[in-house]
């Protein structure tokens, strides 16, 4: 009788020791993953397929913070090696292409067409995440906890939120979607600011 019971602990044991060993793997493999997610998101170039990329994806983020509670836990705690944030990658990202469209390059009407593609999927997952009443504290307070991120923030969203002066080659409505968002994210900041003044 000691035997088999001494026998269903060690089997215990090791069902315990392969599930934390499957465990510490799948992490490491999803770790992997964010990384090269977050070096997509800010991958260096200008061309087509860098702007289908990054689109792409800011799409897969969406999708992970609009997976419940755990999906946005993990999207705004995950850091890069650097350690920021998916949040600020986006930010940032969103940064890199308002200065490629300022500088005015000449670029093929494809590649502009797929930026706005990138900001508007960009802009759409910033606006959802800081209109839901779950997440709009945590967002917005990751957003304007560093004035680093909190400056580079409005700056974007200032340039992005001006009609006619910026989106080169762009359609009447689909430059007003993109003003709209651009608008809509930084009331949302601004009000954001009051109330934790007040």
């Amino acid at each position: 009788m000691k035997f088999c019971i001494r026998d269903e602990d060690n089997m215990e044991d090791g069902k315990v020791d392969r599930a934390q060993k499957d465990t510490s793997t799948f992490q490491g493999v999803f770790s992997g993953i964010l990384e090269g997610l977050a070096e997509c998101v800010i991958c260096a170039g200008n061309g087509i397929q860098e702007m289908k990329l990054r689109r792409r994806a800011v799409i897969i983020l969406a999708f992970i913070a609009s997976s419940g509670k755990s999906g946005f836990e993990f999207f705004l705690s995950s850091r890069t090696p650097q350690g920021v944030n998916f949040l600020e990658l986006v930010i940032r990202a969103l940064a890199m292409e308002t200065e490629t469209e300022i500088s005015g390059l000449a670029e093929t009407q494809d590649i502009c067409k797929e930026r706005h593609l990138f900001m508007r999927e960009a802009l759409i997952l910033l606006n959802r995440l800081a209109s839901n009443p779950s997440y709009t504290t945590a967002v917005l307070g990751a957003l304007t906890s560093s004035k680093a991120t909190l400056g580079l923030t409005i700056d974007v969203m200032n340039r992005m939120s001006r009609k006619g002066r910026f989106y080169n080659g762009l359609k009447e409505p689909q430059e007003s979607e993109l003003v709209d968002l651009a608008r809509s994210f930084i009331a949302r900041i601004f009000s954001f600011l009051g109330e934790s003044v007040s």
